[in-house]
């Protein structure tokens, strides 16, 4: 729509914008009329994780605007046209944010395994919102092999070399096998990526990894209280 310059890279979605946005932690930010459309190129453009919602003479538009792009529903030349604008502003964290701040240990070596799992869940949601099938597929096998072979391998090391096992064998057994829950989980989730419409798979995807992260980030605070007693926070493998 040549009223509105995007300066970004503009996306639309598989999904409406607002069935998308469930995902996002959403907040109103401001309510604003205007009939300057350079308003809302400077918000889109320069105000990034944030959701715009215009509305003009009975029409609505939709853009989520990103890091570095825009997701566009519903811009249509009524739009452009002069006129009062309610401009809905609100903030639009990216998917599993609060997570991700539950799981800032103060534990080096687990927070960097953390921040990696929570990046690659995001270019997982990121690829099927923007229809890259193959990219997200390559992005979910990338998810189970982090998560394997270094994200709880390293847990379990950590458990074994500082004596978790001794300290607290219940809890230690306990973390072990939701390590192995989450992993059957997590083959049987992609395992339905083919077989299943993108949208529903997208829905199941989501869902259950925010339902595994609500455990396993009370299974990580419990150890990591444990081994600050016993390593500081430099502990090692």
């Amino acid at each position: 729509m040549s009223c509105i310059r995007f300066r970004k890279r503009v996306v639309t979605p598989f999904l409406s914008v607002e069935e998308l946005v469930q995902f996002y932690e959403i907040s109103l930010r401001k309510l604003v009329k205007t009939q300057n459309t350079e308003l809302i190129e400077h918000i889109v453009n320069e105000e990034p994780n944030t959701l715009l919602v215009v509305k003009q003479s009975g029409h609505t538009a939709y853009m989520l605007s990103t890091d570095d792009k825009v997701l566009v529903e519903g811009l249509s030349e009524e739009l452009c046209s002069e006129g009062l604008k309610e401009l809905m502003v609100y903030n639009a964290r990216p998917p599993f944010t609060s997570h991700e701040q539950l799981f800032a240990l103060g534990l080096r070596v687990l927070d960097e395994v953390h921040t990696e799992m929570f990046r690659l869940i995001r270019d997982v949601f990121d690829k099927i919102v923007e229809g890259d099938i193959e990219g997200a597929g390559r992005d979910l096998q990338a998810l189970v092999d982090h998560t394997r072979n270094r994200h709880f391998k390293l847990e379990e090391a950590l458990m074994v070399k500082y004596g978790y096992f001794r300290y607290d064998k219940h809890s230690y057994d306990s973390h072990l096998k939701r390590h192995a829950e989450f992993l059957d989980a997590l083959s049987d989730v992609i395992s339905n990526y083919r077989r299943k419409n993108y949208r529903d798979f997208l829905i199941d995807f989501m869902g259950f990894v925010d339902e595994y992260l609500r455990y396993m980030s009370s299974d990580d605070k419990k150890l990591v209280v444990y081994l600050t007693k016993v390593c500081g926070t430099g502990c090692t493998v």
